[in-house]
């Protein structure tokens, strides 16, 4: 289904210069499932959670909110949700609280697992960018295209490819789940057999001032301690032990 997504920009009565200084405003971003099982070894259960995962899509919004260098990002509730499709927002939809300081070249992400809550840290600037010439044009917007590549360690460790799409007209370095670092505030963001992340409104420099407010709650955590956790927790269930 074709989805038209219209841009609502709420702008100051200054033109906004193409330096940081002084920005502030608010973006919200859809979310768009495209995680997919093994065709071959996909159970009923497995179409069952997809099915309604693809439900759920527009039933959520995320928000973004950002200042000249820092920002936050968050899952809203758009609907009323059964508990179990909580459940399935939470682990498919972006969980937890991200956080970014630019001063302090930091990164947070709040985030409760093996039931406890965390404070996974690592530097902002730590994720790398290929920036290439090639654009589109998102709503109003001409986007470039920049590529990186996420790990993710479990009882394996696998690669998926990252897409952005930032605006550097917007100079804001920030984006969805913690992404940022880019000349430019990032309208979309896809993630290999993840999610893709759409920008479906902004406001900048509203009226209702931007208050960000560092998550301070849970146990501070790099991400290779957070995932020798989830190792070990892994291991002790396979051994019967948990």
């Amino acid at each position: 289904m074709k989805i038209i997504i219209t841009f609502f920009l709420i702008l100051s009565v200054y033109s906004i210069s193409f330096c940081q200084e002084g920005i502030e405003g608010r973006a919200y971003y859809l979310k768009q499932n495209n995680f997919q099982f093994d065709k071959n070894r996909q159970t009923q259960n497995e179409s069952e959670i997809k099915s309604t995962l693809n439900s759920l899509d527009n039933n959520f919004q995320f928000i973004l909110e950002f200042i000249t260098n820092e920002s936050i990002f968050k899952l809203e509730d758009k609907l009323n949700l059964s508990d179990y499709e909580m459940r399935l927002a939470k682990m498919f939809g972006g969980r937890g609280v991200y956080y970014s300081d630019l001063d302090n070249n930091e990164s947070i992400h709040q985030v409760e697992s093996f039931g406890q809550l965390f404070l996974k840290a690592r530097s902002f600037n730590e994720i790398k960018w290929k920036l290439l010439n090639e654009t589109k044009l998102i709503g109003n917007f001409l986007c470039y295209k920049a590529i990186t590549v996420k790990i993710v360690e479990n009882d394996k460790i696998f690669k998926k490819q990252v897409e952005a799409w930032y605006c550097p007209e917007i100079p804001a370095s920030f984006g969805p789940i913690g992404y940022g670092g880019l000349p430019g505030l990032i309208i979309e963001l896809s993630i290999e057999n993840e999610a893709i992340y759409s920008m479906n409104k902004l406001e900048l420099n509203p009226k209702g001032k931007v208050e960000i407010m560092k998550p301070a709650k849970g146990k501070r955590v790099t991400e290779k301690e957070y995932n020798e956790i989830g190792k070990s927790l892994f291991e002790r269930m396979k051994k019967g032990k948990f």
